[in-house]
């Protein structure tokens, strides 16, 4: 947990907490205060993307209703990204059986709380405290805005996706219920190069994995990096038409709109990531990823032609060697996908916190928590035995 300051006198006021906050009133200088681990997710100019593009907002599933909290100078000393939703669809935390039994037992699930960032299963901070606060003070009194809305809106519940483990104290002491899943995520251990990475492997799935990249370069696919401050429009447009398709493929429409990804361009500059994979010139799948000093994040991809393992170079092993490349040490592609875990990508924590306003289906759902949590640490205790890394070689 992060140091704090001495806690003031408890009899004078330290803060004051707000809901409905507009993120648009904030400045970037008084946001840069903020501890978020150099989370591109949670940078203003991200959340501020989603907003001023239409992707959240009045209207659709992710409405807006920020808490912060200031000092009685008006500094701000910390923020709770807050949303009112009507479904569960772009949170991947599934709660779509707690819906169902709400529904039946009590009455409408919807509408609820999400702390979160929409569409976007990532973890990181989410009670984004200033460096110079007393943490567990704003931390709490964030929170306790969060249940005051809880309780003005009536809504059923409250729900904090991806929280960063070092959160989780917080929440609890909130009676929040914890819940914990797992990712696949890479790490970098100090390879000089891909080669390095894959001479940690078994000798019969390193083998697997060139066999799958060879079958790429045969097939006369390239690659080119390109970063948001060199996108142009049309770029950004070709790029969209590969991202929709993933969805359109499943029978869904896309979560964003074409205007995101331009304005992310303009906002993010190089901490975006496109790999374009071309075939005889021409376009033909495509891969977007978001980065800082420490992490990559893949987040979108589309293609339009098949090639054997074309999915498996474009969004893992390009995106592996831009982080060997790049001195980043940790790699996540993406929520789900078993298949990343034969290509060396190994089980992750990840947390969520809930809330209910029905104090029996709260402590009903506390049970199922405990049952599932055993689960989840038997799955990934089973996970670690199928990685393809030598002895001793993924720790």
């Amino acid at each position: 947990m992060r140091s704090t300051l001495p806690p003031r006198d408890a009899a004078a006021p330290i803060m004051n907490t707000a809901a409905g906050v507009a993120l648009a009133d904030m400045t970037q200088e008084e946001w840069s205060t903020l501890d978020r681990d150099d989370d591109p997710f949670t940078s203003l100019d991200y959340l501020l993307a989603l907003e001023s593009t239409g992707q959240v907002g009045p209207g659709t599933r992710w409405e807006p209703c920020h808490v912060a909290a200031r000092s009685d100078d008006g500094a701000l000393l910390g923020v709770l990204p807050l949303y009112q939703k009507r479904d569960s669809w772009g949170e991947f935390v599934f709660d779509f059986a707690w819906a169902d039994a709400h529904q039946r037992a009590i009455g409408p699930y919807y509408p609820k709380l999400v702390t979160a960032v929409p569409y976007t299963p990532v973890g990181g901070r989410r009670v984004l405290v200033a460096r110079d606060a007393d943490a567990d003070a704003v931390a709490h009194a964030l929170i306790g805005a969060a249940k005051s809305t809880l309780d003005k809106t009536r809504a059923s519940s409250w729900h904090i996706q991806f929280c960063h483990a070092d959160e989780r104290r917080w929440f609890e002491e909130a009676n929040l219920l914890l819940r914990h899943d797992c990712q696949f995520h890479w790490f970098n251990r100090g390879y000089d190069d891909f080669e390095a990475f894959l001479g940690t492997f078994k000798s019969s799935r390193r083998k697997k994995t060139r066999r799958e990249r060879r079958r790429v370069q045969e097939a006369g696919v390239r690659f080119e990096t390109t970063h948001g401050d060199n996108m142009d429009k049309e770029a950004w447009f070709d790029f969209y038409r590969f991202y929709a398709n993933s969805f359109l493929v499943r029978g869904r429409e896309p979560y964003f709109t074409p205007q995101l990804f331009p304005e992310l361009g303009r906002r993010l500059g190089r901490r975006i990531m496109i790999k374009t994979a071309f075939l005889r010139d021409e376009a033909v799948a495509a891969a977007l990823f978001l980065h800082n000093d420490q992490r990559l994040y893949g987040r979108y991809w589309g293609c339009n032609a098949f090639v054997d393992a074309l999915h498996f170079e474009t969004c893992y092993y390009q995106g592996i060697e831009y982080c060997l490349e790049h001195g980043l040490s940790q790699f996540d592609p993406g929520t789900q996908g078993e298949h990343k875990i034969a290509r060396g990508f190994q089980a992750h924590a990840s947390y969520s916190a809930h809330m209910f306003r029905e104090p029996g289906f709260h402590d009903a759902v506390a049970e199922f928590l405990t049952r599932e949590g055993q689960n989840v640490n038997a799955y990934m205790e089973a996970v670690d035995q199928h990685l393809p890394f030598r002895a001793g070689e993924s720790s």
